[in-house]
C-alpha cells in the first residue's frame, strides 16, 4: 500500500504526551496513551500535519501537529 500523501483523508494513531501533577513518583507514573486523530493529511515527513476542518481556500482549523517518533502508524480512509 502507498504511503498516504497529502490531501488524503487518513487516521494517525500515535502515543500522546501529557503532564500530570498528581504523578509525583514513578509507582504513580501511567502507561503510555494512544491516541488516533482523523482528518486530511497536509504533511507527511519528520511531522505529520493533520488538520480536522479544512477550508477550501487551503486553511484550515484544529490542526494537529505530531513528531514522526510519537505516530505508530498513518493509514489512508477509503473514500464513501
Amino acid at each position: 500500500m502507498a504511503r498516504p500523501k497529502a490531501g488524503d483523508i487518513v487516521a494517525v494513531e500515535w502515543i500522546d504526551a501529557w503532564c500530570d501533577e498528581q504523578e509525583t513518583r514513578e509507582h504513580d507514573w501511567k502507561d503510555s496513551c494512544v491516541v488516533t486523530t482523523y482528518g486530511v493529511l497536509r504533511r507527511n515527513g519528520d511531522v505529520v500535519t493533520v488538520v480536522s476542518e479544512p477550508f477550501k481556500d487551503g486553511v484550515g482549523r484544529s490542526t494537529t501537529h505530531i513528531p514522526r517518533p510519537l505516530v505508530r502508524r498513518v493509514r489512508r480512509l477509503e473514500e464513501a
